[in-house]
């Protein structure tokens, strides 16, 4: 293509925190293209973390992103975005057959999921949630929970869409928030994460709205479903841009071992579901 092309996430795959990572070690993340449709691309991504005084080095985090060509101009901001062809993988890295057609396989899977989540996602409420006053104890409503943020340039790609990082950064936060409310605890970590679908681009000047809520627990896990709307100022246009499931854990403080999680107390039939 002769236009000047960026990639935009549109899907994280499930994504697993197999090792926790810790202040002042050092982090090396590889990123390689493992398929590519017409319009798309399969990236997977591995983050380690080193201790460098004991020489150890570990896996901590794993996942798969699913990417499209977008141009770099800044037609987006009237809310246009159609992607661009993506060219195939040069045939030195063609992929071994079967590995070929299991990559296939995803592509249509993800494919399908994300049109699924994009459906169901619009037929959402889109408002805040805040804590419901006088509500049952260990319930949703008891720590549901939101966060607004006006999208700035500095988080923004040159053709003025947000960065799928800002916005996973703000559904973790939210996630944590509301983890740590209904498990009364102040030490909550991200254990996993489903897949995120990026249903429609964030844009710059958007103000967006996260909402967590409790949606399961076990004895020692939550999770809880985040929800992710964006407002343009200028239109007043309101609309759905990302769904997920988080799962969270508690830990103890002296120990580090996993806490026990309350029951979740499902009061209304949608909590029941």
């Amino acid at each position: 293509s002769s236009k000047e092309l960026s990639a935009a996430l549109v899907r994280v795959e499930h994504m697993d925190f197999i090792k926790p990572m810790f202040i002042g070690e050092v982090v090396q993340i590889t990123a390689n293209v493992i398929f590519t449709s017409a319009r798309s691309m399969e990236v997977r991504v591995e983050v380690w973390a080193e201790n460098a005084a004991k020489h150890q080095r570990r896996l901590t985090n794993q996942a798969i992103l699913w990417y499209v060509a977008v141009p770099m101009d800044r037609e987006t901001s009237a809310g246009h975005l159609k992607s661009q062809p993506v060219p195939p993988l040069p045939s030195s890295l063609t992929l071994r057959k079967e590995v070929a057609a299991a990559a296939k396989q995803r592509y249509i899977a993800q494919k399908a999921e994300r049109a699924q989540a994009r459906e169901l996602a619009g037929g959402e409420q889109l408002t805040a949630l805040q804590p419901v006053r006088g509500a049952a104890p260990f319930s949703p409503d008891a720590s549901q929970s939101s966060l607004q943020h006006v999208v700035l340039p500095s988080e923004c790609f040159s053709n003025s869409i947000a960065q799928g990082g800002v916005i996973m950064k703000l559904m973790d936060t939210v996630a944590g928030v509301t983890a740590a409310r209904h498990s009364r605890s102040g030490s909550v970590v991200t254990a996993s994460l489903d897949a995120i679908d990026f249903h429609a681009p964030v844009l710059n000047g958007n103000l967006v709205t996260v909402t967590g809520r409790v949606s399961h627990s076990s004895r020692h896990s939550m999770e809880i479903e985040v929800m992710v709307f964006t407002d343009n100022p200028i239109t007043g246009e309101r609309k759905p841009t990302n769904t997920a499931f988080f799962t969270f854990v508690t830990l103890n403080k002296l120990t580090g071992k996993v806490g026990d999680v309350p029951p979740l107390v499902p009061v209304t039939d949608e909590d029941k579901q």
